[in-house]
């Protein structure tokens, strides 16, 4: 019986962490404080984020760590009841969390407004094909 317990104690521990609490505060410029939790609802880690930056730390669940980044660089998603962080140049996952759709809607309304990314390098086509005015027609 111990061998089962164990087994299912560290099938748990690799679930996604949860969304325990959203707060807004009008300190440094406007601060998203989200308090991330186990399944069993144990505290493990947060989420701070400014109008120029993401700061977490996250010790439970399969992408557990910690960073702190420039918006710019990084993509937030809500897909699958999970909210999801992305490196932008790359594709790589930060982490992943279970959110609703009602939490997303509240972390949302802080994001900044997404900005296309027109970087492009010398030499390469757009990646948007041209634009054609009703006139050309």
């Amino acid at each position: 019986m111990g061998i089962l317990t164990t087994f299912i104690v560290a099938l748990f521990s690799t679930s996604e962490p949860k969304i325990a609490e959203i707060r807004h505060t009008a300190e440094y410029g406007g601060l998203l404080q989200i308090r991330i939790a186990a399944d069993n609802n144990r505290p493990c880690g947060s989420i701070h984020m400014t109008p120029e930056s993401l700061d977490y730390i996250i010790t439970c669940g399969r992408y557990a760590g910690k960073a702190l980044m420039p918006h710019h660089d990084i993509i937030l998603n809500h897909t699958g009841q999970q909210l999801v962080a992305h490196y932008r140049s790359n594709g790589k996952i930060l982490f992943r969390i279970n959110c609703s759709a009602d939490e997303y809607r509240k972390i949302s309304t802080f994001l900044p407004e997404p900005v296309e990314d027109v970087r492009m390098e010398i030499g390469k086509e757009s990646p948007h094909p041209p634009r054609s005015h009703p006139s050309d027609k």
